[in-house]
């Protein structure tokens, strides 16, 4: 219960001061507020009515809107001993609710939450019928008394965080309070997330980066703004002119919300904008191609975001969020350029390098600027999945978890270039998605790298697809996919039976945009 009378009295201590914001008018800006007191007291009231209305339940699987609700029943959820599985609302039946009964099923629970708009379209799925559905309103309109004493977590698991599915069947990672405690300690000092300084959150409540940014925030005293996944999508440029005018501190999201706003025609509206209070502008992904950092600072053209602020950082459900990156100390900028390939670097300060390594295929160290495995090790780590165990490699007396990404470590930079089953090794040589989409953006700037695939199912037929960053190519498609098998053939040593450019948002995603690479 460490973590839940640290987060508590963190609440109590900013008892009146704003802690939770919801965007709820975008053409106003308009936020609901909560104070710290007020957050704690309705978090205890939830928990107290949770505990009533199921009583014997451990595990609570959440489909719900971004925003204070949710604020409400995570904290609520850790104050009561009741396990969060955060998950996707489905659009509509079919695939999306056949995803929430398989979560259901693996992590044995038996119990839904849910926002009261979406309640009659999971009661109308059979496969749901025999789970105990409930609604946020319903329950926190009970009234019953606000709860007192915080019930520990079974096997202090308070999270069990879902991977997206992008290169094999998607897993429960069991996050503990220990590990988001761990975690959260690992990056308050380099990221300044400090008391009073506030952060902005866009993405959704079931992402890692969506998800333990909120308790990360609220317990280290940091006012937490949040806007919905669909604002952001409807205008990108929202997101930079809140960051502005709520003279936020932390903010950042996945490579390509960076090119969606860079790919906006209302930029020039942003070159006026005081930025200066956004110190710690991140990008998180898989793997973050330079030229998008460098041209969302270029096209910015704000004086107020100097060139070199935004940074990459590396993470994923196993290490509850972070796992490596941090601001980049002044005088260091041009490190932000991986030495390897068209890849930005993360930049690993002392609270991240000596918990990664690389590693060969038998478990041995590589050396500096070697490629291998990523492998982690800390108290912010998973111990396993709900139904198997984590990967490990042993050495000196130290287990490191494996993460299946590749990457080089050169010095004080990390460089991730790519996911060990997204090589495909032709002839002894390896070649990644990446590789192929960066080359392929660089002939034509329509092109989106990061939303591309290679398939080699067989030596003698080689697929490779790519998505335009618009809806359409600027040339003719035909000749462009001529151009483009004819180019990555020679530059490669490819035999592709076809290339395929597609319009933005045909690949098929996971549930946290990443393309999927496996069927």
């Amino acid at each position: 219960m460490q973590y839940a009378n640290l987060l508590s009295k963190t609440l109590t201590d900013n008892a009146n001061k704003i802690v939770l914001c919801q965007l709820i008018n975008s053409k106003t800006n308009t936020f609901l507020e909560l104070t710290g007191a007020e957050l704690d007291l309705r978090a205890r009231t939830f928990a107290a009515n949770l505990l009533s209305a199921a009583p014997n339940e451990r595990i609570v699987v959440t489909l719900m809107d971004e925003g204070i609700e949710f604020g409400v029943v995570l904290v609520g959820c850790i104050y009561a001993g009741v396990t969060v599985v955060p998950t996707p609302i489905p659009k509509k039946a079919g695939k999306s609710l056949d995803r929430i009964t398989s979560i259901l099923s693996d992590c044995k629970s038996g119990m839904l939450l849910t926002n009261s708009k979406y309640e009659s379209l999971l009661r109308s799925n059979k496969k749901l019928s025999e789970y105990c559905i409930h609604t946020y309103e319903g329950l926190q309109h009970t009234k019953n008394e606000r709860l007192v004493t915080f019930r520990p977590h079974e096997n202090d698991i308070a999270v069990i965080q879902y991977s997206s599915g992008s290169t094999s069947s998607p897993k429960g990672a069991k996050i503990t309070c220990a590990n988001i405690l761990a975690n959260r300690n690992d990056l308050s000092e380099p990221w300044n997330m400090t008391e009073g300084r506030s952060i902005l959150l866009w993405l959704p409540n079931y992402h890692d980066m969506g998800l333990f940014a909120i308790l990360h925030s609220l317990s280290l005293g940091m006012r937490v703004d949040i806007m919905s996944p669909f604002d952001f999508v409807k205008k990108p440029t929202k997101w930079i002119e809140l960051i502005s005018e709520r003279k936020i501190n932390v903010s950042g999201g996945p490579a390509f919300a960076y090119s969606m706003v860079t790919a906006s025609t209302d930029l020039s509206t942003l070159k006026e904008l005081d930025l200066s209070h956004w110190d710690v502008a991140f990008c998180g992904a898989d793997y973050v191609p330079i030229h998008i950092l460098e041209d969302f600072e270029l096209k910015l053209n704000n004086a107020s975001f100097p060139r070199g602020r935004l940074f990459s950082c590396y993470g994923m459900a196993e290490a509850t969020v972070l796992a490596a990156g941090q601001p980049i100390p002044f005088g260091r900028e041009a490190g932000r350029k991986s030495k390897y390939k068209d890849l930005a670097a993360c930049f690993l300060g002392p609270s991240f390098k000596p918990k990664v390594a690389i590693f060969n295929d038998k478990g041995a160290p590589v050396s500096n600027g070697c490629e291998g495995e990523i492998c982690l090790q800390g108290d912010n780590i998973t111990k396993g999945y709900v139904s198997s165990a984590r990967a490990e490699v042993k050495h000196d007396g130290v287990t490191w978890f494996r993460t299946a990404d590749l990457g080089i470590i050169d010095g004080d930079w990390l460089t991730v270039t790519g996911r060990k089953k997204d090589l495909v090794k032709i002839r002894g040589i390896g070649i990644y998605s990446i590789d192929l989409g960066l080359h392929a953006e660089k002939m034509n700037a329509s092109l989106n790298a990061n939303a591309c695939l290679f398939e080699n199912n067989r030596e003698e037929e080689q697929v490779f697809s790519i998505e335009t960053y618009g809806k359409m190519l600027n040339t003719d498609s035909a000749q462009a996919e001529a151009l483009l098998k004819a180019e990555l053939n020679e530059c490669f040593g490819l035999c592709l039976s076809s290339v395929n450019i597609l319009p933005r948002g045909s690949l098929v995603r996971t549930t946290s945009g990443k393309i999927q690479r496996w069927r």
